[in-house]
């Protein structure tokens, strides 16, 4: 879905088989979170989180100042109060300020019918506001769900839920496809998926009974996973109960494969990192 959104974001910011009532619904999540927001105490508590950020932000530009004096950053700073308190490309600062992004969801929409009667610079700008009121609740309800009442705290949680909607969702041909691609890759890459799991693991064949277990296992521990909005991996599970049932049945445990999943496991975020800032620095490059 990243990779749709990126490619053609006109098509794919926002999920153009919505209807009518879902936008009604969405505008109206919107007015009531507006409302939530314009409370003495809620407006309160972002300014402080608010003058906060911005408070952060000058300390760490001042340690980054490696090639000019700190009077001159001091200076710059100063200078930014008076003309841009609040700059408009600080992505936190601005999910600190939900107010004027409630507005241009209300805006965007006002008198609309669908999406379709969006432009593109339109859908991929409600698109953004929309991310950015998600992130602006996660943030309220995290710093201060201790300090607002059970009701309230539900309340910003659904409004958030349903404002989310038009940007969070997956269209069936996607799920079809990815379902198809997986069953195609473990068509052809089976015999060493089931060597691995199967032979390589323990120092016995896997049996019947272990393989059930397993499999047990791993699908109670996806499923809990999955209730709980949880980013798991099958194989990883998967595979730490075959490794759970070897040890159990004392069966012995070859150390150098479970040193490599170990490996694997541990370098692919990393990696993962590495690779995804590295593609896109390199895309800058060329897109400024």
């Amino acid at each position: 879905m990243l990779v749709l959104i990126g490619i053609v974001p006109a098509a794919y910011a926002l999920n153009m088989n919505s209807t009518t009532a879902d936008l009604t619904a969405t505008v109206a999540a919107a007015r009531k979170l507006e409302a939530e927001l314009s409370d003495p105490e809620l407006a309160g508590m972002m300014t402080a989180l608010k003058d906060q950020h911005l408070a952060e932000s000058r300390v760490e530009r001042l340690s980054r100042s490696e090639t000019v004096s700190a009077a001159e950053v001091i200076e710059s700073t100063l200078v930014d109060d008076v003309l841009d308190p609040y700059p408009a490309n600080d992505v936190v600062l601005a999910t600190l300020d939900p107010l004027p992004l409630v507005k241009g969801v209300l805006t965007s929409l006002e008198g609309r019918q669908s999406f379709d009667e969006l432009q593109a610079d339109e859908r991929w700008q409600l698109r953004t506001n929309l991310v950015e009121l998600g992130a602006s609740v996660r943030t309220l309800l995290r710093q201060f769900g201790d300090r607002l009442a059970e009701d309230r705290r539900k309340v910003l949680k659904g409004l958030a839920g349903q404002l989310a909607k038009p940007v969070e969702y997956v269209p069936e041909w996607v799920v079809m496809g990815v379902a198809l691609c997986l069953g195609i890759g473990t068509m052809f890459g089976w015999e060493r998926i089931v060597k691995t799991v199967g032979e390589k693991i323990g120092k016995t064949h896997l049996t019947y009974a272990q393989g059930g277990a397993a499999e047990l296992v791993a699908a109670t521990t996806i499923g809990l996973a999955d209730s709980l909005g949880m980013p798991v991996s099958t194989t990883h599970v998967l595979s730490s109960g075959v490794a759970g049932t070897m040890w159990a049945n004392n069966s012995g445990i070859q150390p150098e494969t479970v040193r490599e999943i170990a490996l694997a496991w541990i370098l692919t975020l990393p990696v993962a990192m590495a690779l995804a800032g590295g593609l896109y620095w390199t895309a800058t490059l060329f897109t400024g």
